[in-house]
């Protein structure tokens, strides 16, 4: 049921909400995981939501066959990030 309220409120917001490309969900949590932002041009963080087709190009690998793996904590409350 929360990814349409995190779609929601990806529109109504200035920032966009950023998934961390990272090999495992325990190391993401543990922070061993780049923070280069898509938005500075960045290929190891995604743009989540209404604006995810302008940053596709800038994720290197996203098309492999391996593909990349990204993780992102959301929040218990909205907005979710």
């Amino acid at each position: 049921m929360r990814a349409y309220e995190f779609y929601l409120d990806a529109i109504g917001s200035e920032t966009n909400p950023e998934a961390k490309a990272c090999g495992s969900f325990s190391a993401f949590k543990s922070g061993s995981c780049s923070s280069s932002s898509s938005s500075s041009g960045g290929s190891e963080t995604a743009i989540l939501g209404p604006k995810a087709i302008e940053y596709k190009e800038k994720v290197k690998g996203v098309n492999s066959p391996t593909g990349k793996r990204f993780f992102l904590q959301s929040k218990e409350h909205r907005p979710l990030w």
